[in-house]
């Protein structure tokens, strides 16, 4: 009888044990998940940010570059004229998340409006 509560006991522990650590394990996961979405949404937001400068400063600026940002980079993918209009689409992976980025811009005379900012899934 005693030996089989001890039996019992020891399976009870070992099972809260393994549930315990894998809680820990999942929890490191998504916070590295989130911190690497926030690191490809800000080297992403800097391409785009890069990128509407160089508009600014050369309206046939048409993208297509990489640009290196520390020890990640970044994609200028394309920037795209329609009228007063410009898109500007980018790109940013880094260990475990990519993020695109689509701008929109009203380049006017009295300066540029931002008409668009928004996330994609696939560009």
């Amino acid at each position: 009888m005693a030996l089989t509560s001890i039996i019992i006991l020891s399976l009870f522990s070992m099972a809260l044990v393994f549930t315990v650590s894998f809680a820990g394990f999942s929890t490191r996961q998504n916070i590295n998940s989130a911190y690497s979405k926030n690191s490809s949404y800000d080297h992403s937001s800097s391409c785009a940010n890069i990128a509407l400068r160089k508009a600014l400063e050369d309206k046939d600026y048409v993208g297509g570059e990489t640009i290196p940002l520390g020890t990640y980079q970044c994609q200028i993918l394309l920037v795209e004229t329609n009228g007063t209009q410009k898109t500007v689409k980018t790109k940013a992976i880094d260990e475990y998340t990519t993020t695109n980025l689509v701008i929109m811009v009203d380049m006017l005379s009295t300066g540029p409006v931002l008409l668009q900012w928004k996330e994609i899934p696939v560009l």
